[in-house]
């Protein structure tokens, strides 16, 4: 991929101890340094850390470890992404499914509206409208 659009414009998203589908690493810490260090001198546009329980902290493990914009994603929620920002552990922050069940995440944030929970049901379902396109939007008198 770097080879054929940039190195500048491909990230990677890594999500540590991420037990899916039962898949279990013996050292994750092992291997995610070693990951990481690999990708030192290839000019990545972001690496992505995902956490979804890990109790080791893998953002101080690897964030040193990578030149360039080091991205946090996972369950974050608008105080605890701007803490990460604030504290200077990450370069931006990441929402997946929050941003799913709210495309105006932005402006619900700014205005501090309640947002609308994710259907999971939905997430790997055969296509339909149902659970991308039918979130309720911000109304305009909220935003306003």
């Amino acid at each position: 991929m770097a080879a054929e659009a940039g190195a500048n414009r491909v990230g990677i998203k890594i999500s540590p101890e991420m037990n899916y589908n039962s898949i279990t690493d013996a050292a994750p810490q092992e291997t995610y340094a070693y990951l990481v260090d690999q990708l030192r001198g290839w000019g990545l546009a972001y690496l992505h850390v995902a956490l979804f329980g890990a109790k080791f902290d893998y953002h101080a493990l690897l964030r040193p470890r990578f030149e360039g914009a080091y991205l946090i994603g996972g369950g974050l929620t608008q105080d605890s992404a701007e803490g990460v920002l604030y504290e200077g552990k990450a370069d931006a922050t990441v929402f997946g499914s929050a941003f799913l069940a709210n495309p105006d995440l932005p402006e619900r944030f700014r205005v501090g509206a309640a947002l609308n929970a994710a259907d999971r049901n939905t997430f790997f379902a055969p296509p339909t409208a149902k659970g991308y396109i039918d979130y309720p939007a911000l109304a305009v008198a909220e935003a306003a």
